[in-house]
């Protein structure tokens, strides 16, 4: 039987009679006219499917009505042989749902070890029992948090966390700061995120109110040390005080550090001033 060219949609030429393997090509060629027209014209996906059916519909006056109800019935026919049986989708949704319920369940173990352990820190200074601490269980919360992240391994919070176990619970700075790092790239608007890796990338930290506080990621200290970048550093006397704190601070901060006594006045002396610096550094 003779072929007799009735146009071109897409790019792809269209025969009668219709040929099964045209109208296929048509479908690629139309999911690649979509991408390109969002691209050109900055329009979403639904704009663009939009435009597409408009010059389907056109390209479709040119038929009889039995050629255009044919060519409608093969698309619908073609466009579910490329789609998963009904069946597969709910099995696969099912699937990452339960996979998703799992990481944020791991994550959830993990992130209540890791404030034992910030707490430990903050109280007794260490995470040892010879400090009258109760041990938080870091390798086990390492253990969890690697189950989140073979699960989901581009989740920014589970790296996150897994950088502050490595770098507080294991004392593994570099290790830590990798995590943490990958953590910001991932998800650079996550506030928390950004001043962990303000704090481990700190070449020089706020020695005194990190000994009293007992971690340099504590809220306060985050609060200090925007204030000592945004303002102390932009003027000659802020520098000058911030030169001569970091010559005399580490042995006072060695001292506050092994005196629970002397965390606590440290804390209460700070505590208006971190109540002032809230305030302040938001505006």
């Amino acid at each position: 039987m003779a072929e007799n060219l009735v146009g071109n949609l897409f790019g792809v030429d269209i025969h009668l009679p219709l040929k099964r393997s045209e109208v296929r090509d048509l479908i690629v060629a139309r999911d690649n006219f979509i991408k390109n027209l969002m691209e050109q014209k900055n329009l979403n996906e639904m704009q663009a499917s939009l435009d597409a059916s408009d010059m389907l519909i056109d390209f479709c006056t040119q038929l009889s009505d039995e050629d255009s109800a044919h060519l409608s019935q093969i698309l619908q026919e073609e466009s579910m042989a490329v789609m998963p049986p009904i069946a597969d989708t709910f099995d696969q949704i099912e699937k990452e749902t339960q996979s998703h319920i799992e990481a944020a369940t791991s994550h959830i173990e993990a992130q209540a070890i890791f404030n034992e352990l910030s707490a430990n820190l903050q109280v007794y200074g260490s995470n040892s029992g010879l400090t009258g601490a109760r041990p938080a269980n870091v390798d086990l919360a390492i253990e969890h948090i690697n189950r989140s992240l073979e699960l989901e391994p581009n989740n920014a919070a589970y790296l996150n966390l897994k950088g502050l176990l490595l770098w507080q619970g294991k004392k593994d700075k570099d290790a830590g700061l990798a995590l943490i790092k990958r953590a910001a790239e991932l998800n650079p608007r996550d506030i928390n995120i950004q001043h962990n890796l303000k704090a481990v990338e700190d070449p020089k930290g706020c020695f005194i109110a990190t000994a009293s506080y007992g971690t340099p990621v504590a809220y306060e200290i985050n609060e200090l040390r925007y204030w000592r970048d945004t303002k102390l550093s932009k003027n000659v006397y802020g520098r000058i005080f911030i030169n001569t704190y970091y010559k005399v601070s580490p042995p006072i901060a060695r001292l506050i550090a092994n005196s629970p006594k002397a965390k606590k006045i440290v804390r209460k002396m700070l505590r208006p001033l971190i109540i002032y610096l809230k305030s302040t550094n938001s505006k």
